[in-house]
């Protein structure tokens, strides 16, 4: 009887506990927990292939619209500006995780000055499109940084792979600054007494969980 009791108190104070985690994947850094890329496609014009579709400050010296990269996350962002001969764009970004939430950099040039600077994209997760974004310029030449375009804190804890995606027939101004991505520890509680020290009784401790198997291109 009193080894059935001593079991029962081992296994109430075997308390599995769940630890949330943020990370970042950055434009240029990539995700700071795992090192990989986000993915941008197409890398270069189909009628061009020396000229960049995705361009980051660095490609920028000749672009009309040019945010201050001492604004951005890290200092960097990477941009597209989108046309109908395009097809479509995307930006690939694969996390293993419970929740993402995705910042871009939004421009307000006037229409008349003829560039480009409504943002309008798509939202595709694990295939399928969970949401949109569309911001048509106020012409103030005001420059956001920080916009949440979109979030999603129901996901299933497991690896996902997110595209922001442009198609369509109407010019869009994407510029990509970092996402953040919520992954789930699990962990294990130990109140160890007396009589559990005495006996070395330990309680099963889980793996943490933070691997993914999808590549890249936080």
């Amino acid at each position: 009887m009193v080894f059935f009791t001593l079991l029962l108190l081992l296994l109430l104070n075997c308390i599995v506990a769940r630890e949330l985690f943020n990370h970042t994947i950055d434009d240029m850094l990539g995700d700071e927990l795992t090192g990989f890329q986000v993915d941008y496609s197409p890398a270069s014009q189909p009628s061009n292939g020396s000229e960049l579709v995705w361009k980051n400050a660095s490609h920028c010296n000749d672009c009309a619209i040019v945010p201050d990269h001492s604004l951005a996350m890290n200092g960097t962002w990477t941009g597209v500006t989108y046309y109908p001969s395009l097809g479509n764009t995307t930006a690939r970004l694969a996390f293993h995780g419970s929740a993402i939430y995705v910042y871009l950099i939004i421009s307000n040039y006037p229409k008349s000055t003829g560039f480009v600077s409504d943002a309008i994209c798509d939202f595709r997760m694990d295939g399928e499109v969970v949401g949109s974004y569309s911001h048509e310029t106020d012409g103030s030449y005001h420059v956001q940084y920080d916009v949440l375009a979109y979030s999603n804190a129901s996901l299933s804890d497991e690896d996902h792979t997110l595209l922001i995606e442009t198609t369509g027939t109407e010019p869009s101004y994407i510029i990509f600054d970092y996402a953040v991505y919520t992954y789930v520890v699990g962990m294990v509680a130990r109140f160890h007494t007396d009589y559990l020290k005495e006996h070395a009784v330990l309680c099963p401790a889980t793996k943490p969980v933070h691997t993914t198997s999808l590549v890249y291109f936080k």
